[in-house]
C-alpha cells in the first residue's frame, strides 16, 4: 500500500521518482503514521528555474537556506537570463 498521495492526476512522477518517493514515504509512514502528498512531479531545469523565479518575485525566500544571500538576488537579472534562454515567453 502506498503511504503517498498525489494533490492532483497532473502530478506527474517518473518510475525512478515514484520508487523512492514510496520509500520515503514508507519510512515516514513508520515514523509518524502520517502519509505524504506529493504537490507537484517532475520538472525540467527551465520549469525549475521559472518556479524559483516566481518565488522570488513574491518575496518567498524559505526555500533558501542562506536567506541574507538569497534577497540579494535581483528578480530582474533572473527575467533577463531567463528569456535569454528562452525558459520565459
Amino acid at each position: 500500500m502506498a503511504n503517498f498521495t498525489k494533490k492532483s492526476p497532473a502530478v506527474i512522477l517518473s518510475p525512478a521518482v515514484e520508487k523512492k518517493v514510496n520509500e520515503i514515504a514508507d519510512v515516514f509512514f513508520d515514523l509518524t503514521k502520517k502519509k505524504i502528498v506529493i504537490t507537484d512531479g517532475n520538472r525540467t531545469a527551465a520549469q525549475q528555474a521559472v518556479q524559483v523565479y516566481k518565488k522570488i518575485l513574491a518575496h518567498d525566500l524559505t526555500i533558501y537556506t542562506n536567506h541574507k544571500a538569497a534577497s540579494q538576488i535581483r528578480p530582474r537579472s533572473i527575467w533577463r537570463n531567463l528569456r535569454e534562454r528562452r525558459m520565459l515567453k
